[in-house]
């Protein structure tokens, strides 16, 4: 009955175990996402600063343009 004792509690302990280093990976993916996902967001407001600086640069060069004209 001991030695039942003994193998239960050791898989008890291995479960748990696991189930923390799970728990610890998601977490860990769960920080990760959340990284990638700030990280996508600023480069998206880069890339929509970067067209508003080129359509202002474009427009610019036509009134300028129009004006030579």
């Amino acid at each position: 009955m001991a030695a039942c004792d003994d193998t239960a509690k050791a898989v008890d302990q291995e479960a748990s175990e696991e189930a923390r280093e799970m728990e610890a990976d998601m977490d860990q993916a769960a920080r990760d996402t959340e990284q990638a996902m700030d990280n996508a967001e600023r480069a998206a407001e880069q890339a929509a600063e970067d067209v508003e600086r080129e359509v202002d640069e474009a427009d610019k060069a036509l009134a300028d343009e129009i004006r030579e004209e």
